[in-house]
């Protein structure tokens, strides 16, 4: 697979990334315990996406080897080199079969835990942090990054 330098793109996908997590927990709007994983599990995608870029994926590529699968996206970013936190695994594992396959936008019958989200996104946010500054550091001539952010 070619290939590209993806720090500006990386750079796109883990802003946003870090608003749709912010967003998630912000009070300004009602919204449903379901409606706050929804937009956790859209900003997994964009940062484990983030990380893919950062080391050479292509949009195009992501689209086809990825698209919205959250366990492929996070196996490649981990074959890459990061490391997904162990604290953030629970969240991923209950909203993955439903992202993958639109089952946000369908009824379902998932208990949806507030308190386990409450205790994941700090580590999400720090884990997006890390991957930011990351992302930062990584030279203009570097098209892989550098070791994994703990």
């Amino acid at each position: 697979m070619s290939r590209t330098d993806g720090r500006a793109y990386a750079r796109h996908l883990i802003d946003a990334a870090q608003h749709f997590l912010q967003s998630a927990v912000a009070d300004y709007a009602p919204m449903t315990t379901e409606h706050r994983y929804y937009w956790t599990a859209i900003s997994i995608e964009l940062a484990l996406k983030a990380w893919l870029s950062l080391v050479g994926f292509t949009d195009d590529q992501m689209r086809r080897t990825v698209g919205h699968d959250l366990a492929i996206a996070r196996s490649l970013a981990e074959i890459e080199g990061l490391s997904f936190p162990d604290a953030a695994e629970p969240v991923l594992t209950l909203v993955h079969p439903f992202y993958m396959q639109g089952g946000f936008r369908r009824p379902n019958d998932v208990e949806w835990p507030a308190a386990l989200l409450a205790q994941t996104l700090p580590f999400l946010t720090a884990f997006y942090a890390a991957i930011s500054d990351t992302i930062a550091a990584v030279p203009p001539e570097s098209v892989s990054a550098p070791a994994t952010p703990t």
